[in-house]
């Protein structure tokens, strides 16, 4: 088969201001589901069991695609899924898993989740066993919904030091989990790539058969700058991130992924006020790009 590309919305960064404000979610994927561009949306953790029970009504009533990202629980609870302490490690798994049936509520076909740190060269070994344990548990419990369980590789140059940064690595990491789990697979984030001063062309090759999602954000990449590092700025310069590369890599990403992907524009929008005029601007992107595909 060709690529399908399903335009996506990721509400966390783009309306970022009140992305944990009850109810938000439910009303912008309402919003933006009956406008028709967007067939995929991408939301945090969701507390309400009454939102959560209202996105899934929209799910079903607009045939779209919800993703639940993570990240944001793992770092709010101090959640760490390759920890060297079995007690960390141990909540750790318990609480994803119970967000399982929290995401299955809202009608996630997935969810996404990122490594704990770097420990150093001594402990690495270990705790690569710790986080492939971790996702062993995850992708079996996920497999009863069903749910596919997503990894985002992380920066481990520029700040966040990841373990599962470099994409050598996740790469293997991923191909080892589907020995036994078919429901593992990757969200490739251009920013993290770079910022991990790899190649993104050379990363899309490697992870090809991993792909089921794809974040186009922009970072600037000169350490002298006041603002290097992953700060989900807007399209262009002085980032990397320019409209032909998207063009360039939309292309190739096309030619040899050949499976439904996810694809949306991560801007983090700080005020309120002009979240829907970001908004607009990101669709017009996605329209422009998706248009020459």
């Amino acid at each position: 088969m060709s690529t399908k590309w399903l335009p996506s919305l990721l509400i966390p960064e783009i309306y970022f201001p009140v992305k944990d404000q009850e109810g938000m979610s439910s009303y912008l994927i309402e919003q933006h589901a009956t406008e028709g561009f967007y067939k995929s949306f991408e939301i945090s953790d969701i507390k309400s069991e009454q939102e959560r029970k209202q996105i899934g009504c929209l799910v079903e009533r607009y045939n779209i695609e919800v993703t639940q990202w993570l990240p944001s629980l793992i770092k709010r609870n101090k959640l760490d899924l390759s920890s060297l302490n079995p007690q960390v490690r141990g909540e750790s798994i318990r609480q994803i898993k119970e967000n399982l049936y929290f995401a299955s509520e809202c009608g996630a076909g997935s969810v996404a989740l990122i490594s704990g740190g770097d420990p150093g060269p001594e402990q690495k070994t270990t705790a690569f066993a710790s986080m492939f344990d971790s996702l062993s548990e995850i992708c079996e419990e996920a497999a009863k919904y069903p749910i596919n369980v997503l990894i985002e590789p992380i920066g481990y140059k520029a700040s966040l030091n990841g373990l599962l940064g470099p994409i050598n690595l996740v790469s293997h990491m991923i191909d080892r989990l589907k020995e036994n789990y078919e429901n593992i697979g990757l969200v490739f984030d251009t920013a993290h790539i770079a910022l991990n001063e790899e190649d993104i062309f050379n990363a899309l090759q490697l992870t090809k058969s991993h792909i089921t999602g794809i974040h186009l954000s922009n970072a600037v990449l000169d350490k002298d700058s006041l603002i290097y590092g992953d700060n989900h700025i807007p399209v262009g310069e002085p980032g990397f991130l320019t409209m032909d590369l998207m063009n360039q890599f939309l292309r190739k990403a096309g030619r040899i992924l050949n499976r439904e992907v996810k694809v949306a524009i991560e801007v983090r929008n700080g005020n309120f006020d002009e979240c829907r005029t970001m908004e607009n601007k990101i669709r017009k992107i996605q329209k422009s790009l998706l248009s020459n595909l």
